[in-house]
């Protein structure tokens, strides 16, 4: 009786768990129209409002900063191996490929149209053994597909979630055809 009990304990723990909306995900979907960096398109904020947000996120998601400059509206974290976020089996990926970096660049210049953009950079085709700090001409975007793309998406929604908590309003980005940015 007692293992049952307990079993239905937590069973309704899980559940309750689950349940939570003040919970992050554990599992993000890449959107078919992915893109890297993500933007993120607000309004009611300036970088030096955001900035701030965006060093605590990164601090809650375990992820450590190396530059913050509010006057510029950027943030730059440590390379971090993704094999310590990630629950899929990143292991068997070089090195080279588990390690990334993010920036947050904060781009004001139209105020009908400030956004953030989440960049997250890999360094697949620097030299083995080599520290991914030692050079940026190694840098590339890392591609959707790839593992640590879904920390990026972690650190988007843990920022979404932020920005809407301090009364900055996410506004719906503007359509690319409209403003003259379409495509091929």
């Amino acid at each position: 009786m007692l293992r049952s009990f307990s079993v239905s304990l937590l069973a309704g723990s899980l559940a309750l768990a689950a349940c939570s909306t003040t919970r992050t995900p554990r599992y993000f979907p890449v959107p078919a129209e992915a893109e890297n960096p993500i933007p993120l398109h607000f309004s009611g904020a300036t970088a030096h409002d955001v900035v701030p947000i965006i060093a605590q996120i990164c601090s809650d998601a375990a992820v450590p900063t190396q530059q913050i400059d509010r006057r510029r509206g950027y943030v730059e974290t440590r390379w971090v191996d993704i094999a310590q976020y990630r629950a899929e089996r990143v292991t068997d990926l070089p090195l080279e490929e588990r390690q990334l970096m993010f920036s947050f660049q904060v781009d004001e210049r139209d105020p009908a149209a400030q956004v953030v953009r989440i960049a997250a950079y890999y360094q697949p085709l620097r030299p083995p053994g080599t520290s991914p700090w030692r050079d940026s001409r190694y840098d590339r975007l890392v591609p959707t597909q790839h593992a640590g793309y879904q920390l990026a998406l972690e650190l988007e929604f843990r920022l979404r979630r932020a920005m809407s908590e301090a009364g900055i309003s996410l506004v719906r980005a503007p359509d690319r055809r409209e403003s003259g940015g379409g495509g091929s």
